[in-house]
């Protein structure tokens, strides 16, 4: 999901807030970002 609706969600200021409190939650999304490059590229 984006950070954009993830902070109207919770009601933050800005997306920058909303990323500097839950930035490390993204790192699963990068992972998965990863898996799915791979998969494009090889196939899988």
């Amino acid at each position: 999901m984006s950070p954009e609706v993830v902070s109207k969600r919770l009601g933050h200021a800005g997306v920058t807030v909303t990323l500097a409190i839950y930035a490390h939650a993204l790192d699963n999304d990068d992972q998965a970002a990863a898996n799915r490059v791979a998969d494009a590229i090889y196939g899988a």
